[in-house]
């Protein structure tokens, strides 16, 4: 089994590079300029080619969330499908791990904040759309999905659970090496949430969807602090949830062409046509997810207190988050409170 490995900063998704344009690529690709990506991508594709050709393997595994939009445009899947070829890929399937649509909306929250202050609103779920894009160009490829849940997933972790599909009897030897590894993208609290937006509001209103270090400095002293509160897991506005996994018919199609079934969603609703009513929704994580008022006084304190907050125009800065004209009405009565407690 071959899953090659080019370093740290270099995954597989630098396929999606060669494939889609640099202006409408993954964010993460505009940390270069259009020169210095088109020079990692020509880079890549020659290790990764030089890799697949040296080695003896059955199995090749190329993995990244970056060659799922690939399938809503035929243009693009096009391209794949000979990049694949050059590469000297045979028999290629394709496996999508997709989730319920309310976990999916969480979790593009969570990642839109890590370098922007604003999210997208509720929408409905078109997952099969895409797969049917694969299918459509990959005529001749098995297009597979499974459902990202730890409930459904074998052993509750993705890397077991495919795994158990492709090379069972390496599960073991595969899984033991994964449990050393330290994830890099944990979950932020939905209060952990609000103070992101925040501060990229307040040090980079007009950089959104640009990644820099000062921020991801942010998001390890943040997760730290998280850490030591054991901040629980955000949850949606039970309306926002109840909206997105009831607004149409995405489920039920993923279910019939694809056989994926999320757990306790009911399908006899959406048979039946009860769609939910879309909500009015703000540009506030507060207008999403669930925020405790008296966590979040809690974290802004503990970072505060937190010994590696040196940069003093940080400490300043969450010192005035009640005065902060952006911030929205539940941040600022809980920080007031933070800083009544204080005086």
């Amino acid at each position: 089994m071959l899953y090659p490995i080019q370093g740290k900063q270099v995954n597989h998704g630098l396929l999606a590079g060669a494939v889609r344009p640099y202006e409408v690529g993954p964010r993460s690709f505009r940390r270069f300029t259009e020169e210095e990506h088109n020079a990692r991508v020509t880079s890549f594709l020659q290790h990764l080619t030089n890799q697949v050709s040296a080695q003896k393997f059955e199995l090749l595994i190329l993995s990244s969330e970056y060659l799922w939009p690939i399938g809503t445009r035929k243009a693009w899947l096009e391209k794949l499908r000979i990049l694949l070829a050059q590469i000297g890929s045979q028999n290629v399937e394709f496996v999508a791990y997709v989730r319920r649509p309310s976990s999916y909306y969480l979790s593009s929250i969570q990642q839109r904040l890590r370098a922007s202050s604003k999210f997208s609103n509720p929408h409905e779920y078109k997952v099969a759309n895409t797969l049917d894009g694969f299918s459509e160009v990959f005529s001749d490829s098995k297009i597979s999905a499974r459902v990202f849940d730890r409930e459904a997933l074998v052993g509750g972790d993705i890397i077991t659970d495919f795994m158990s599909v492709y090379r069972p009897d390496l599960q073991r030897i595969v899984t033991t090496a994964a449990e050393k590894v330290t994830s890099t993208n944990e979950t932020l609290s939905a209060e952990g949430m609000v103070v992101m937006q925040q501060f990229r509001r307040h040090f980079y209103p007009k950089q959104d969807d640009r990644f820099n270090r000062p921020t991801s400095k942010f998001v390890r002293q943040l997760r730290s602090v998280e850490k030591k509160l054991d901040s629980p897991r955000p949850k949606l506005r039970p309306e926002i949830a109840e909206y997105t996994d009831y607004a149409g018919t995405g489920s039920l199609e993923l279910r019939d062409r694809y056989g994926i079934v999320f757990p306790k969603l009911d399908y006899s609703r959406l048979e039946r046509g009860e769609f939910a009513t879309k909500p009015q929704v703000g540009g506030a994580v507060q207008d999403v997810v669930q925020v405790d008022e008296d966590r979040l006084e809690q974290i802004v304190h503990t970072l505060l207190q937190n010994r590696f907050m040196f940069n003093p125009d940080l400490k300043k800065w969450l010192k005035s988050l009640p005065q902060a004209k952006t911030a929205p009405s539940a941040f600022s009565l809980a920080l007031q409170s933070f800083q009544k407690i204080g005086k």
